[in-house]
């Protein structure tokens, strides 16, 4: 298996992505979800109408407001109750 280093990975990111995953960890936690998932992060990613995610999603010919439905469904149905940090 390959280790990863976290930290390493996350100061990759650009500043786009980092606060999208600050927000998706945000949305998690007002939520009282478990942990934060790919669907919190595409949620947030999502957001901003001329994302790449968004333009890409076009490019496909997939709409991007029923994925976004799509994501809020499925994040609804996640377990809540998580009193601590995710």
């Amino acid at each position: 298996m390959i280790t990863v280093d976290i930290k390493s990975l996350l100061n990759r990111l650009n500043t786009y992505c980092t606060n999208a995953l600050e927000a998706a960890a945000g949305a998690c936690v007002s939520r009282t979800h478990y942990e934060v998932t790919v669907e919190h992060m595409l949620l947030k990613l999502m957001e901003e109408p001329k994302s790449d995610l968004v333009l890409l999603l076009k490019q496909f010919e997939i709409d991007p407001g029923k994925m976004l439905a799509s994501m809020e469904h499925v994040i609804e149905q996640f377990p809540t109750g998580n009193a601590g940090k995710p």
